[in-house]
This record gives C-alpha cells, structure tokens and sequence, in this order.
C-alpha cells in the first residue's frame, strides 16, 4: 500500500478514478481506509488516504491508471457546497414561501 493526500475539491469518487482508473476502486477506498463509513463521506482536504499497490488490484482499467500517474494527472470535479446555502439555511417566509 501507498498513501495520498486528498486535494482540494477532490470527493471519493475522483481519488478511486485516479488512483484505479475505475470508480469500482471506491470499494478499495472504503476497505482500506476505516474513517470512511460511506461512499457518500465527505474527505477533508490534506486528508491521507491508503491506496492499494497496482499489483494487487486486478480487474481496473490499467491503461487509464497509468495513464494518469505518468501525467501527474489528479482527478477533480472541485464540489464546492455554496456556505449559507440549502434548507438549514432558508427562512419560512423569507427564501422559502408557504402558500
């Protein structure tokens, strides 16, 4: 195993297509790394997280893996929630209105 730090706007999804050239690697995200209780779990930036060794993992698109990892190429949709924003934030009356 080796470990990453999570970059900013990075979610589990980009790492396990980085780091597995498949989104089927999130199983491997959760497996190896027991904080993660969802695959749905929010990473905080400069989190570290363990990736399985290439030898180990079979069955992942190798090309794009390599891909990826010869390019320094980092997986990144950058999910940004806006602050102050969804229901726990609106006012009855105000954002939300009930007629």
């Amino acid at each position: 195993m080796y470990s990453i730090i999570v970059e900013d706007g990075q979610t589990l999804l980009d790492i396990a297509n980085q780091e597995y050239g498949d989104s089927a690697g999130l199983y491997y995200l959760l497996q190896d790394n027991p904080a993660l209780l969802r695959m749905d779990a929010d990473v905080v930036t400069g989190t570290t997280l363990s990736i399985r060794d290439i030898g180990t993992v079979s069955g992942f698109n190798d090309d794009i893996r390599t891909f990826m990892k010869n390019n320094g190429i980092k997986v990144n949709n950058g999910v940004y929630p806006a602050p102050g924003t969804g229901i726990a934030f609106w006012g009855i009356d105000e954002d939300f209105i009930i007629n």
